[in-house]
């Protein structure tokens, strides 16, 4: 009777883990979309930058100039968005890698090694025969 509920607690945590992947992904699709149509928009307001740039070059108009100025903080505002969704993107998928090598860090913290000992488990001394 134990090995069937064993059994059924494993299959229910491997179908609660694929649903679990499953919106994991469209969130990482819906954050890729989210960087390109970031990316599209920031380059938008380049093009519209250089082109007051090249109107004011022509025309030395006060106006082309600051809405050139303005419309280059425009995309410098919309790239800087995407180094911070990709620092958040390695943020919330890294977190179990660290939290990993904290509670390894701990263990290894409470152990007291011999000078030049082994960390493998597998090289432990065994007894000659």
């Amino acid at each position: 009777m134990r090995a069937i509920g064993r059994f059924l607690a494993e299959l229910v945590g491997v179908f609660l883990a694929g649903v679990l992947g499953f919106f994991a992904m469209l969130v990482l699709a819906a954050g890729a979309v989210l960087a390109w149509l970031i990316g599209c928009v920031s380059g938008l307001f380049l093009l519209i930058a250089l082109a007051e740039s090249g109107w004011w070059l022509h025309t030395h108009s006060h106006h082309a100039a600051v809405t050139a100025l303005g419309y280059y903080g425009y995309a410098a505002g919309t790239f800087a968005l995407i180094p911070v969704l990709f620092f958040l993107k390695e943020k919330l998928t890294g977190w179990p890698e660290r939290r990993r090598r904290q509670v390894a860090m701990q263990r290894i913290g409470r152990l007291r090694l011999v000078q030049g000992a082994s960390f493998e488990p597998s090289a432990r001394a065994r007894p000659y025969r």
